[in-house]
Protein backbone atom coordinates (compact mmCIF):
# COMPACT_ATOMS: atom_id res chain seq x y z
CA UNK A 1 0.00 0.00 0.00
CA UNK A 2 3.01 2.44 0.96
CA UNK A 3 4.31 1.85 -2.67
CA UNK A 4 1.07 2.35 -4.62
CA UNK A 5 0.40 5.39 -2.69
CA UNK A 6 4.09 6.96 -3.48
CA UNK A 7 3.63 6.28 -6.92
CA UNK A 8 0.36 7.71 -7.25
CA UNK A 9 2.00 10.93 -5.58
CA UNK A 10 4.73 10.77 -7.92
CA UNK A 11 2.49 10.33 -10.91
CA UNK A 12 0.07 12.86 -10.20
CA UNK A 13 3.08 15.60 -9.03
CA UNK A 14 3.35 18.46 -11.92
CA UNK A 15 6.46 18.32 -13.47
CA UNK A 16 9.14 21.32 -12.76
CA UNK A 17 10.95 23.15 -15.07
CA UNK A 18 14.33 24.91 -14.50
CA UNK A 19 16.22 27.61 -16.65
CA UNK A 20 20.70 28.11 -15.68
CA UNK A 21 22.19 31.56 -16.52
CA UNK A 22 25.19 31.29 -18.84
CA UNK A 23 28.18 32.31 -16.13
CA UNK A 24 30.68 34.97 -17.34
CA UNK A 25 34.56 34.13 -17.30
CA UNK A 26 35.87 34.98 -14.02
CA UNK A 27 39.08 35.03 -12.06
CA UNK A 28 38.80 35.09 -8.05
CA UNK A 29 41.11 37.60 -6.16
CA UNK A 30 38.93 40.78 -5.44
CA UNK A 31 35.13 41.45 -4.41
CA UNK A 32 33.11 41.67 -7.11
CA UNK A 33 29.46 42.44 -8.28
CA UNK A 34 26.69 40.27 -10.12
CA UNK A 35 24.48 41.97 -11.89
CA UNK A 36 21.83 39.25 -12.57
CA UNK A 37 18.14 39.87 -14.39
CA UNK A 38 15.66 37.08 -14.47
CA UNK A 39 11.43 37.00 -14.70
CA UNK A 40 11.37 35.74 -11.11
CA UNK A 41 13.64 35.88 -8.18
CA UNK A 42 16.67 33.78 -8.83
CA UNK A 43 19.23 31.27 -6.92
CA UNK A 44 22.42 32.31 -6.74
CA UNK A 45 24.70 30.21 -5.22
CA UNK A 46 28.88 29.94 -4.75
CA UNK A 47 31.09 27.34 -5.21
CA UNK A 48 30.94 26.76 -1.53
CA UNK A 49 27.66 26.00 -1.64
CA UNK A 50 26.59 29.14 -0.04
CA UNK A 51 23.22 30.93 -0.73
CA UNK A 52 23.74 34.55 -1.53
CA UNK A 53 21.07 37.29 -1.37
CA UNK A 54 20.67 40.46 -3.11
CA UNK A 55 23.20 43.02 -1.16
CA UNK A 56 20.02 45.73 -1.72
CA UNK A 57 17.65 43.93 0.52
CA UNK A 58 16.26 40.53 1.95
CA UNK A 59 15.43 37.68 -0.60
CA UNK A 60 11.76 36.76 -0.84
CA UNK A 61 10.06 40.05 -1.22
CA UNK A 62 8.64 41.40 -4.41
CA UNK A 63 11.36 40.94 -7.01
CA UNK A 64 12.05 43.81 -9.16
CA UNK A 65 13.81 42.54 -12.40
CA UNK A 66 17.24 42.49 -11.38
CA UNK A 67 19.57 42.59 -7.91
CA UNK A 68 23.05 43.24 -7.45
CA UNK A 69 24.95 40.23 -5.66
CA UNK A 70 28.45 40.50 -4.08
CA UNK A 71 30.96 37.71 -4.73
CA UNK A 72 33.84 37.80 -1.92
CA UNK A 73 36.89 37.32 -3.16
CA UNK A 74 38.21 34.28 -2.74
CA UNK A 75 34.87 32.50 -4.65
CA UNK A 76 33.38 32.01 -7.59
CA UNK A 77 29.38 31.45 -8.77
CA UNK A 78 28.63 28.34 -9.24
CA UNK A 79 25.35 28.42 -10.54
CA UNK A 80 22.25 31.22 -10.80
CA UNK A 81 18.86 29.51 -12.32
CA UNK A 82 15.51 30.23 -11.77
CA UNK A 83 12.81 27.15 -11.30
CA UNK A 84 9.00 26.99 -11.39
CA UNK A 85 6.11 24.39 -11.70
CA UNK A 86 4.59 23.51 -14.97
CA UNK A 87 1.13 24.86 -15.13
CA UNK A 88 -0.63 21.70 -16.80
CA UNK A 89 -0.35 18.64 -14.77
CA UNK A 90 0.04 15.17 -15.95
CA UNK A 91 2.81 11.90 -16.20
CA UNK A 92 6.41 13.13 -15.36
CA UNK A 93 7.07 10.94 -18.67
CA UNK A 94 6.57 13.63 -20.80
CA UNK A 95 9.23 15.31 -19.67
CA UNK A 96 9.78 19.46 -18.51
CA UNK A 97 7.55 22.26 -19.91
CA UNK A 98 8.91 25.32 -21.42
CA UNK A 99 8.35 28.54 -19.54
CA UNK A 100 6.73 30.63 -21.45
CA UNK A 101 8.82 34.45 -21.52
CA UNK A 102 11.14 33.29 -18.84
CA UNK A 103 14.62 34.30 -19.19
CA UNK A 104 17.91 34.90 -16.20
CA UNK A 105 21.25 35.88 -17.52
CA UNK A 106 24.06 37.66 -15.51
CA UNK A 107 23.85 40.97 -17.59
CA UNK A 108 27.20 42.43 -15.87
CA UNK A 109 30.36 40.89 -13.43
CA UNK A 110 32.99 43.81 -12.07
CA UNK A 111 35.09 44.81 -9.39
CA UNK A 112 33.73 46.44 -6.39
CA UNK A 113 35.54 48.17 -3.37
CA UNK A 114 33.54 46.63 -0.40
CA UNK A 115 33.17 47.90 3.53
CA UNK A 116 33.65 44.78 6.13
CA UNK A 117 32.80 44.11 9.87
CA UNK A 118 33.60 40.92 11.67
CA UNK A 119 32.66 39.81 15.36
CA UNK A 120 33.26 36.27 17.10
CA UNK A 121 32.25 34.87 20.04
CA UNK A 122 35.67 34.33 22.40
CA UNK A 123 36.64 30.38 22.52
CA UNK A 124 34.64 28.70 25.16
CA UNK A 125 35.75 25.02 26.22
CA UNK A 126 32.23 23.43 27.50
CA UNK A 127 31.14 19.33 27.65
CA UNK A 128 28.44 19.62 24.92
CA UNK A 129 25.66 16.62 25.47
CA UNK A 130 22.09 16.82 24.51
CA UNK A 131 22.04 20.58 23.85
CA UNK A 132 22.07 23.15 21.21
CA UNK A 133 23.67 26.23 21.29
CA UNK A 134 22.22 29.71 21.06
CA UNK A 135 23.71 32.94 20.16
CA UNK A 136 21.54 36.38 20.06
CA UNK A 137 22.57 38.70 16.73
CA UNK A 138 21.85 41.89 15.98
CA UNK A 139 22.77 42.88 12.16
CA UNK A 140 21.90 45.05 9.56
CA UNK A 141 22.62 43.35 6.86
CA UNK A 142 23.34 40.01 5.55
CA UNK A 143 25.88 37.79 7.53
CA UNK A 144 28.46 34.73 6.90
CA UNK A 145 28.79 32.61 9.51
CA UNK A 146 31.28 30.39 10.36
CA UNK A 147 31.96 27.68 13.18
CA UNK A 148 35.31 26.81 14.44
CA UNK A 149 35.70 24.16 16.68
CA UNK A 150 37.67 20.51 18.08
CA UNK A 151 35.92 17.80 19.64
CA UNK A 152 31.86 17.30 19.33
CA UNK A 153 31.08 18.10 15.34
CA UNK A 154 28.67 20.99 14.62
CA UNK A 155 26.87 23.42 12.49
CA UNK A 156 25.77 26.77 12.67
CA UNK A 157 22.74 28.02 10.83
CA UNK A 158 20.92 31.38 11.30
CA UNK A 159 17.34 31.97 12.29
CA UNK A 160 16.21 35.05 11.13
CA UNK A 161 12.78 35.05 12.90
CA UNK A 162 14.07 34.81 16.35
CA UNK A 163 17.07 36.73 15.45
CA UNK A 164 19.59 33.95 16.92
CA UNK A 165 22.89 31.95 15.47
CA UNK A 166 22.07 28.12 16.26
CA UNK A 167 25.04 25.36 16.44
CA UNK A 168 23.43 22.06 16.61
CA UNK A 169 26.09 19.34 18.06
CA UNK A 170 25.89 15.95 16.74
CA UNK A 171 24.66 13.59 18.55
CA UNK A 172 27.03 10.68 18.00
CA UNK A 173 28.10 8.97 20.08
CA UNK A 174 26.13 10.25 22.82
CA UNK A 175 27.23 11.48 26.14
CA UNK A 176 28.85 14.65 26.52
CA UNK A 177 32.48 15.92 24.86
CA UNK A 178 34.75 18.57 26.06
CA UNK A 179 34.79 20.55 22.50
CA UNK A 180 36.56 24.05 22.36
CA UNK A 181 34.51 26.15 20.21
CA UNK A 182 34.27 29.63 18.40
CA UNK A 183 31.50 31.80 15.88
CA UNK A 184 32.96 34.02 13.43
CA UNK A 185 30.32 36.15 11.97
CA UNK A 186 31.40 38.83 8.75
CA UNK A 187 29.05 41.15 7.65
CA UNK A 188 30.37 42.71 4.08
CA UNK A 189 28.86 44.69 1.64
CA UNK A 190 29.60 47.04 -1.50
CA UNK A 191 30.54 50.97 -1.87
CA UNK A 192 28.08 53.04 -2.52
CA UNK A 193 30.67 54.59 -4.92
CA UNK A 194 32.45 50.99 -6.42
CA UNK A 195 35.10 51.12 -6.85
CA UNK A 196 36.11 53.94 -4.84
CA UNK A 197 36.96 52.54 -1.29
CA UNK A 198 34.67 53.61 2.01
CA UNK A 199 34.18 52.65 5.59
CA UNK A 200 31.12 51.14 6.77
CA UNK A 201 27.82 53.38 7.05
CA UNK A 202 26.75 54.77 10.21
CA UNK A 203 23.44 52.82 10.41
CA UNK A 204 25.44 49.12 9.91
CA UNK A 205 25.28 47.21 13.02
CA UNK A 206 26.72 43.89 13.98
CA UNK A 207 26.15 42.67 17.39
CA UNK A 208 26.71 38.71 19.32
CA UNK A 209 24.94 38.27 22.57
CA UNK A 210 26.10 35.59 25.21
CA UNK A 211 25.92 32.04 24.07
CA UNK A 212 23.63 30.09 26.03
CA UNK A 213 23.73 25.91 26.19
CA UNK A 214 19.72 24.94 25.38
CA UNK A 215 18.89 21.67 25.89
CA UNK A 216 17.16 19.64 23.11
CA UNK A 217 12.82 19.60 22.86
CA UNK A 218 10.48 17.67 20.62
CA UNK A 219 10.02 21.45 19.31
CA UNK A 220 13.90 21.16 17.55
Amino acid sequence: MIAVAAFASIATSKPRWRLDAQLPSDTPGKPRLAIVEASIEPYVQLDNGRTLHPVDGPGGGAWKGSARYLIPADRKLSFVQITGTCRNSGCISKGDCEPEGAYVRVAELRPASTWRREVATTPKTEAIGNERTEIPIAASHHVQHELSWQGRHGYVTLERDRRVLVVDWDQLPEGPIQTTWSVKVTMEQPCPSSPTPCESSASSKLELGDPTLVKRSSDY
